[in-house]
């Protein structure tokens, strides 16, 4: 007796996880589940990200980390593994086409707002700047950050241009 409803439990298991995946297959174009395994979003490990969906002010947007992106911190020619080239980033957006941007000091400020500080130094100890930014910003471009002080974003390898954000991400877990 008790070989069979484990057996029936097992069997219940496998069709559950199986429509289960299936489901996650055939939304996968409009739908994904992140796992995030970086320590500079702390305070979530699971998000869903909808694809396709153009960022709003204050929006957490996924996008991913190109060469392009990598090439523009300064100065250039240091490793810098945190860049993480190829995989999904996510981050908040913090800057808009059009909105005002100055740089004092290391300070960022968008529409006279401190947005970000840049450090002398990243956490491998190798100088860092804050990239020159264009403003206002770009039609085509947003600029992204997180509160965190050694957030690895646009104060450093720029704007992100519109095309490359995959769609805005909601924390689940």
């Amino acid at each position: 007796m008790w070989r069979k409803s484990r057996a029936r439990w097992w069997i219940a298991s496998c069709v559950v996880a199986s429509i289960l995946i299936l489901a996650l297959q055939a939304i996968q174009p409009w739908i994904q589940v992140l796992i995030r395994d970086d320590e500079s979003w702390p305070h979530h490990r699971f998000f869903l990200l909808r694809k396709g969906i153009s960022p709003e002010r204050g929006s957490l947007v996924a996008f991913t980390m190109t060469d392009t992106y990598a090439d523009r911190v300064k100065p250039g020619g240091m490793p810098r593994p945190y860049a993480r080239v190829g995989l999904l980033w996510l981050k908040r957006v913090v800057g808009m086409p059009g909105d005002r941007v100055d740089v004092v000091e290391d300070v960022v400020r968008v529409n006279g707002e401190e947005v970000a500080k840049g450090l002398k130094r990243d956490r491998l100890g190798q100088d860092i700047e804050v990239v020159s930014l264009e403003s206002p910003i770009p039609n085509d471009a947003v600029f992204v950050a997180l509160p965190y002080p050694r957030s690895f974003d646009s104060r450093y390898f720029g704007y992100v241009n519109m095309k490359d954000i995959i769609g805005e991400v909601y924390p689940l877990w």
